[in-house]
């Protein structure tokens, strides 16, 4: 049955997705892990399914977001220090 206008998946990994944004923001060690090992860590199970849905989430791949790590997703100053 659609929730919001979506899937039950869809829904699921919307709200795994807004749960990682904010556990990005202050747990450091979650911020050091792979992008596949973060996937795992929200419970994606399978690989491709993490950055995908990060993706359609946010608009920004989790990549980006780990080679960038002085920001946070949405652009914001992050906690985190970065070496200059």
């Amino acid at each position: 049955m659609p929730i919001k206008g979506k899937s039950s998946s869809n829904y699921v990994n919307d709200l795994r997705i807004a749960y990682l944004v904010e556990r990005l923001k202050t747990d450091d060690k979650l911020c050091s892990l792979m992008v596949v090992d973060i996937g795992k860590e929200i419970g994606f199970r399978n690989t491709n399914s993490f950055p995908k849905a990060s993706y359609d989430h946010t608009g920004v791949r989790p990549s980006y977001y780990m080679k960038r790590t002085s920001k946070n997703w949405f652009g914001h100053e992050s906690v985190r220090e970065t070496s200059s």
